[in-house]
């Protein structure tokens, strides 16, 4: 009996050694789970009002950097995948003046569509990354520093 009670007591002080370690949670468990992403798709009158052809490949582009800077933002807690559940997807304009991208919703026109606008006639390539996460961030945010008051938000 002496010598089970030994046993036991050794085995409960090794796993109190271990437990601590074990108890320890991820560093950034919030941050695994962020993945957003919207199939992108081209606003073809807004490209051929501009003149611009490509609409189909810059719209995917511009898909991928949104995804991109999305996924950072909800691992920073800015954007978070209910923020963005109720859109179907992302409807890419070519917008002119529109030197930085501005996302907004227009439900009556565009219903579960989230919309960004950029000018790519102006721009040689697609708004990167930092550029969708700063028009994400007045989406979110519209009174935000840096933010323009017309920024349509949430």
């Amino acid at each position: 009996m002496r010598f089970q009670m030994l046993i036991l007591a050794a085995t409960a002080a090794a796993t109190a050694a271990f437990a601590p370690a074990m108890a320890v949670p991820p560093a950034h468990p919030a941050a695994a789970a962020c993945h957003i992403a919207l199939p992108a798709s081209p606003d073809n009158d807004s490209f051929t009002a501009a003149g611009r052809s490509g609409g189909g490949a810059l719209a995917q582009q511009t898909g991928a950097a949104f995804a991109a800077a999305a996924t950072h933002l909800c691992g920073a807690g800015v954007v978070r995948p209910a923020n963005v559940a109720r859109y179907r997807s992302l409807l890419v304009r070519d917008a002119e003046g529109a030197t930085n991208p501005n996302i907004y919703d227009d439900a009556e026109e565009h219903p579960g569509v989230l919309i960004i606008e950029y000018a790519f006639a102006a721009a040689s390539s697609p708004p990167s990354q930092a550029q969708i996460e700063a028009a994400l961030r007045c989406w979110r945010n519209p009174h935000g520093a840096g933010c323009a008051t017309v920024d349509v938000g949430p």
